[in-house]
């Protein structure tokens, strides 16, 4: 199998699991802001909190990626 091959294979779940995850901590995090806006509480810990999710998802992709490419390696 080549590496192109595992790519169609594995990298359209990785989106759609990537995909998933955003659109709930995009859900989760709106939900928190309104929260803080109705109780008027500034809280700047907000873009921490995407800051932190992107770069998670960033290490999750590469982990990802990782994979792929040991898998194709070890055939």
């Amino acid at each position: 199998m080549s590496i192109a091959d595992l790519q169609k294979k594995f990298l359209g779940k990785v989106a759609a699991a990537e995909a998933s995850c955003d659109k709930q901590f995009n859900s989760t995090l709106a939900q928190a802001e309104q929260a803080y806006k109705d109780a008027g509480v500034v809280d700047t810990k907000l873009s921490t909190w995407k800051s932190e999710y992107d770069s998670g998802k960033s290490q999750a992709r590469l982990s990802a990626m990782s994979k792929i490419l040991a898998a194709w390696q070890a055939e």
